[in-house]
Parts: C-alpha cells; structure tokens; sequence
C-alpha cells in the first residue's frame, strides 16, 4: 500500500496506517516502509523495516525508546511506501524485509520470481530482482521476465529522479484511487482496502483504477493534484 502527494493531513496518515493494517492480512512476516519529501533541496527519507507484523511495527517506533516516530506520523512527507510481507523466498529477517536500497532505486516487490537469475541461497528474488534493475533500467529487466513463470507487482522509488515508478503482470493485482479534496493519490493490492478505510474514515474518493499490465506508470509526489490521478509517463513493454 501507498499514497503520494503534497496534500497529506493526519486523516490521510491515519488512512494510510489503517490500509497497512489490513494489508497485513496478505503477510504479516515482515514489515517495512519508505517515506519522505521531495520538496526541499535535497531528498530527505528514512527507511525502516524489521521482520514483524504490523501491529509490533507501529507499536514500536510510536512507543518504544528506539523507535522512530517520524513513521505513519508526518504530514511534511509527501510520499509513502508501505510492504507487508508473505515469506515466499528466504528467511524471515529484517534484511529480507522489504523495502530495499540500491545505488539509484528503492523498491518493493509483491509476488515470486522462477527465473533463474533470482535464485539465490543468500539473497531473496526480490533483492536480486531489484539489483538488475538498479544495474539495467526497469524496462530492460522486466521485458525478459516471462509471465508464465514469474509474478510482480513493483513499487519503486528513484533517488535521483524522485520518480515513482509502479508496474505488474497479470499474476498480481494492484490499485488505486485519487483524493477528491485534496492532492493525495492512494494505492493498494487490492481495491476493497482503498474504498473500505477511506469509507470508514470519511474520506471521498474517486473510483479505483485498476493498473493494467505491462505498462510503467511514472510520476513524481509532486505531480499529485487535487481531485484526479497524477500526470503519469506510461511506457508499455512487452515480456
């Protein structure tokens, strides 16, 4: 789950912090997130995991003495990236824990790979996943992932672009939806935990679009309008 925009207040953190909590209904091995601004001079993000459910993961940078408070709790933060995890490839630790930091990307990957290429006994799909595109591009890597055989749906942050780049194939479903009152935009695995909180919380949405395959929606947090979907750059590949 996720959400970007310069318009967040504490409803939309609390939105968020609530689809997160029912995420953790798809995994609750692991836990992890990536927030930050994009506004100032320099990218200011912090990124905290660890290899526990969502419940144990609030609680402890909300209450414990090492915990970051800055987490689900900041609306000068302008996007947010959140994953819960369903151990499919290695060991439940914190560095199996999504997300993960290379040279120029941050991502997150919902799904498992049987390529080859992401078989390892010390490293997770994922990780790997993620080094190939940090060393190739996006397109490049996922053009040669075949379908049949490997299942994927991204979320992606580039340092030195500030882009979000959000991408699937057909074995895996990911949505989204815009704020109406504000420059916020939502997105989630499934659509019911975008329309069910924000119906819980009194937040208007518009309807939930659902990202079609193959095709690499990019945009930046600050691309985000009151009221409609971010102005994104499209580009289609075929596996």
């Amino acid at each position: 789950v996720g959400m970007a925009g310069a318009g967040v207040t504490t409803k939309d953190l609390k939105m968020l912090q609530d689809m997160a909590y029912v995420a953790g209904l798809r995994g609750s091995d692991s836990t992890g997130i990536l927030q930050g601004n994009t506004v100032y001079t320099k990218i200011d993000y912090i990124i905290e995991k660890m290899d526990s459910d969502i419940s144990y993961f609030t609680w402890y940078h909300a209450k414990a003495k090492d915990g970051n408070t800055r987490v689900f709790d900041s609306v000068t933060d302008n996007f947010f990236m959140v994953h819960l995890r369903h151990a499919t490839r290695g060991g439940i630790t914190k560095e199996n824990a999504h997300p993960f930091e290379k040279e120029t990307f941050i991502g997150m990957h919902n799904g498992t790979l049987f390529d080859q290429r992401y078989s390892s006994g010390v490293k997770t799909d994922s990780e790997l996943l993620f080094e190939d595109i940090d060393a190739r591009g996006i397109k490049p890597v996922l053009s040669e992932l075949k379908d049949n055989s490997n299942a994927y749906a991204l979320v992606l942050f580039n340092k030195e672009t500030e882009e979000i780049s959000i991408v699937k194939n057909g074995d895996r479903s990911l949505y989204c939806a815009f704020n109406k009152d504000r420059a916020v935009f939502y997105w989630a695995s499934e659509a019911w935990m975008i329309s069910a909180i924000a119906g819980r919380l009194g937040i208007e949405v518009g309807p939930c679009a659902y990202f079609r395959d193959h095709m690499i929606h990019t945009f930046k947090p600050t691309d985000v309008n009151r009221g409609k979907f971010p102005t994104w750059r499209v580009d289609v590949f075929e596996p």
